[in-house]
């Protein structure tokens, strides 16, 4: 079985392998899949979040590991809480919008596949309980009274 990661911003997932047809959901950048099977240039996938399944052109798919995919599901990645904000390396710029997944972010960088990439922008953190479902407090009052959900 072969696995991927959405290293774009937004990635359509159709509802059949075709152009023309109806965008089901959307892969956003940091979410892993799975790959059901190929038909010519696309791959039908099954979302490791929520199981949604559809289909992608190739040409946004990115591989990686068994035991990445395994590590990604085991822990709660922090989520971007800026509009939008670049992840970036040395060759790459690729703009994420406000909840994108941040795979193993340490702070300042992530691992997105076998790819190290930046990120200065703001962040949730599910290790102190700034996750994307626990109530938020801070000292700052920053994010009183609300929650994110994703």
């Amino acid at each position: 079985m072969d696995y991927g990661i959405c290293a774009l911003s937004a990635v359509p997932v159709r509802a059949e392998p075709s152009d023309k047809a109806e965008i089901v959901t959307q892969l956003i950048f940091g979410e892993c899949y799975t790959i059901l099977r190929a038909q010519e240039q696309w791959r039908q996938i099954r979302l490791a979040a929520d199981q949604y399944v559809g289909w992608i052109d190739g040409k946004q798919h990115l591989p990686v590991t068994a035991e990445y995919l395994q590590a990604w599901q085991a822990q709660d990645h922090p989520r971007t809480l800026d509009v939008v904000q670049m992840v970036s390396d040395e060759a790459t710029r690729v703009p994420v919008t406000l909840g994108a997944r941040l795979p193993f972010f340490d702070g300042m960088t992530l691992r997105l596949g076998e790819r190290q990439l930046f990120y200065n922008g703001a962040a949730t953190n599910p290790q102190n309980g700034h996750g994307p479902t626990a109530p938020s407090t801070s000292a700052s009052g920053c994010y009183k009274k609300w929650r994110l959900r994703f």
